[in-house]
């Protein structure tokens, strides 16, 4: 049984965001390209983005809140400049929202993990990773593209989520992604509650 992942669909159709991605290729950058190794976000050093949606959410000005409903502001995400370029990713924002039943669509983004790249283990915490559940639409990468889920946990799982395919998985617990391949691992995250 598979407890960290869940495998919502496959052979999804991704040609139309692959267009609007290449001919955006600019667009992407490095993820914090002068990060210090004990900086939050270093984990992701390995990562270039586009950033669709974001929150102005930090995670220490939820300290001195009591509720989620205090700090609801900083959980409100809003669309950057760059979003008016990728209808196609706003319409799987729509599949997901519907097959969710949600009503909150947090951060939203496109990331590349190059060749031999790695995302480093990590947790995501605060305010963000308790209010939303992650989901990954794969666009690029399949054999040798990895995600471990649970390692520092006890219960170790690894999936090589393919293109075409959409999950969700904990990302509350220790995760890392590796690509042991010869092409790109991209995928379009999207937070929904």
């Amino acid at each position: 049984m598979i407890k960290y992942f869940r495998k919502i669909a496959s052979d999804v159709d991704i040609s139309p965001l692959l267009s609007q991605i290449s001919a955006n290729e600019g667009m992407f950058r490095k993820i914090k390209p002068d990060i210090l190794p004990w900086q939050p976000g270093y984990e992701h050093r390995e990562l270039q983005a586009i950033t669709l949606r974001m929150t102005p959410f930090k995670d220490d000005v939820f300290d001195n809140r009591q509720s989620y409903l205090e700090a609801i502001d900083e959980l409100i995400a809003f669309d950057t400049e760059w979003f008016e370029h990728f209808s196609e990713a706003r319409a799987f924002i729509y599949t997901l929202v519907d097959y969710a039943k949600g009503g909150h669509v947090g951060r939203v983004g496109i990331a590349r993990l190059p060749p031999g790249g790695k995302v480093y283990g990590h947790y995501d915490e605060g305010l963000s990773a308790d209010f939303y559940t992650r989901y990954q639409v794969v666009l690029e990468g399949g054999k040798d593209n990895w995600i471990h889920c649970g390692v520092k946990d006890g219960e170790q799982e690894h999936v090589e989520m393919m293109p075409g395919e959409i999950w969700t998985f904990n990302h509350k617990f220790w995760h890392y992604f590796t690509n042991r391949s010869n092409t790109n691992r991209t995928y379009l995250n999207i937070d929904l509650r």
